[in-house]
Formats: C-alpha cells, structure tokens, sequence
C-alpha cells in the first residue's frame, strides 16, 4: 500500500472510526456527563494546534525555502489566514442556512454539553440530526489537513489523522446521544454517528492532490490546511472545552495535547 493510500485510509479512520466510536459511547451512556467529554476536546484540541504550530507551518516554511530560496512566512501566513477565513465562511454560510429553515447555528449544534434537557423526542431526534450536519461540515476541512500534511509523507497525514480522530470522539456521543433518547434506537445513532465523519475522506483527497501538484503547491496547502485546523481548534474545540467546571483541569489537557503534538512533530 502507498503513501497516498495510508492517508486516505488514515482520513477514513481519523473519521469514521473516530466518530463512530464516540456515536457507540454516546448511544450507551447518554448525555449525563460531559466532563470527559470537554476533557477529550482540549486534549485534541491541543494536538491539533500543537501540530498546526510546530509541524505543518514550519513545514510550509521549509517548503517556501525549498522552492525561492528563502523561508517566506509571509506568503506561509497569508495561506495560513486563507485557510482559517474559509472555514470561518463556510461556518457563517452555515448559519445563514441554518437560520432560513428556523434551525440552531453550528456553535450550538456541535456543543457537548447539552443546553438544556428536551423532554419531546422529536426536538432530540432534530437536534441529533443538527449535530450530525454540523460535523459533516466540520470533517471537510479536517479532511483536507489530513491530505495536505499527507502530501509531504504518510507519516505527518497520519499525525493529524490521530489528533483528528481523537477530537471526533466526543463529537460522536454528540451526535447520537440525543438520536439514541429520541428512540432511533443505539446501533442505528452510532451509524449515523460515523457516516457524519466519512467527510473527511473527500477533504484528504482534495488535499493530497493539491499538495502533489508541485512544491509551492503543497507549501501552500499545508498552511491552508494548518490555518483551518487552527480556526477550528480555537473558535470551536477550545470555546466548547471551556464549558467544563472545572477549567484548571481543561487547561492541563489543552496543555498536554499541545506536548503530545510537540513529540509526533519531532520537535
């Protein structure tokens, strides 16, 4: 098996399994405590911006070197503000649309830590499938971080494929946590759990293909990729993480995935 194949086997793992694991523990224990759940989100919260920081920037940098002659952040951060404007775009487009059809905005849809308790089955059953159409969203541009670090080797798509993977998780108990209590029945809330991270296998291929294409090409996509990864990670992951009680212990998580990401760069 090649190097392109491993990372979109690795962008079909990072989202079908990740996720899926995490719709078979939200189906099993419910919505009753979310304190693990925050916990997991700024452990791989930290991994992803860790990679972003010392892996997939200076990467883009030495890919700059390579090709002019020089490291040129410049161009690296412009790429990198590139990426994190687009998922920003795609999310407000979400919300418009979410709103014209009388529906919740992603920051909310994605939220593991439930805003209230719905008595009615049907208002579960939308929030399930809310939450489901939110992390297809999100694995798109996850996808492409995959692909384009994989471009450069199968080793760094399988890094981010990890940190991905992990963060899915406990966006796979929100999903079919309330699909499960609004009687779609467990094993059917965990499928659909997982179907929402196959996304991640059409973003890898995009960015892998993109990064093949020359040297800049993949400089650029890596921090593209990087700059989504970052906007996704401080916007959403570390905003919802924060929801915990207990912050000290957030922020140790945070702070260990960001050392974890500092290890699996070589750094």
């Amino acid at each position: 098996m090649g190097d392109e194949e491993l990372v979109v086997l690795a962008s079909l793992l990072a989202g079908v399994a990740g996720t899926g694991l995490g719709g078979i523990l939200g189906a099993l224990l419910g919505a009753e405590n979310r304190s693990v759940a925050c916990y997991m989100l700024a452990f791989a919260g930290g991994v992803m911006a860790g990679i972003s920081l010392f892996a997939m920037l200076p990467a883009s940098a030495q890919g700059f070197r390579e090709t002019t002659g020089s490291a040129n952040l410049l161009a690296a951060v412009g790429a990198t503000a590139w990426g994190a404007f687009t998922v920003f775009a795609v999310e407000k487009l979400y919300d418009v649309f979410a709103r014209n059809r009388g529906a919740e905005p992603l920051s909310v849809c994605i939220s593991v830590v439930p805003s209230g308790n719905p008595s009615e089955k049907k208002s579960l059953l939308r929030a399930g499938f809310a939450v489901a159409l939110a992390v297809t969203v999100h694995n798109l541009p996850e996808g492409l971080a995959i692909g384009a670090a994989g471009s450069a080797g199968a080793a760094g798509g399988m890094a981010v494929a990890v940190a991905i993977a992990l963060h899915n998780v406990p966006e796979g108990m929100a999903i079919a946590a309330p699909l499960a209590g609004g009687g779609k029945g467990k094993i059917k809330a965990a499928l659909i759990a997982a179907a929402a991270g196959a996304a991640t296998v059409p973003g890898a291929a995009v960015g892998l293909t993109i990064g093949k294409m020359s040297p800049v090409a993949n400089a650029v996509s890596l921090a593209f990729a990087a700059g989504a990864m970052l906007y996704v990670t401080f916007a959403d992951i570390f905003a919802e993480a924060y929801a915990s009680e207990k912050k000290n212990a957030t922020a140790l998580c945070a702070l260990s995935g960001a050392l974890v990401a500092v290890v699996f760069g070589g750094i």
